[in-house]
């Protein structure tokens, strides 16, 4: 009975111990998603520009593995006319709805065309800053 208990209690803190060590890293990579979110939230172009969402993935957004991406985005509607809105200064990347091309080149994981497009298109939005970041998996499963 004692051998039972010992060996039954052996396998739940394995497998506490690996649920730990698959989790930990994804949480973390999810965290630090959250906190550039943030920023981004934080850092309109003008600021009476309106959020009207926001989107963040993890994982292997593209290449062939070893690393992790993060991108992050917010979706911007401002009343600031166009030419004065490239004029300003951003340290995040700038892609103006109306630059198809530019979305094309510059987002280029697979949610795109799922996610990002139709999105830009119900909700008319007039930007969109974006954040991407890549960083060494860590054992998070879904960047390899």
């Amino acid at each position: 009975m004692k051998k039972t208990n010992i060996l039954l209690s052996v396998l739940a803190l394995g497998l506490i111990g690996l649920f730990i060590l698959i989790y930990a890293p994804m949480y973390r990579h999810n965290q630090m998603a959250k906190e550039y979110l943030k920023q981004l939230k934080n850092a309109p172009l003008d600021k009476n520009d309106k959020l009207l969402d926001d989107y963040s993935a993890v994982g292997l957004l593209c290449g062939n593995g070893n690393h992790c991406d993060i991108i992050c985005m917010t979706f911007w509607q401002s009343d600031v006319p166009l030419q004065e809105l490239r004029a300003i200064d951003s340290k995040y990347k700038v892609i103006f709805a109306a630059d198809e091309d530019a979305l094309n080149h510059y987002i280029d994981f697979p949610d795109k065309d799922v996610v990002v497009k139709p999105k830009l298109r119900q909700i008319n939005c007039t930007y969109i800053l974006v954040d991407w970041h890549s960083l060494m998996p860590d054992g998070d499963l879904r960047c390899y």
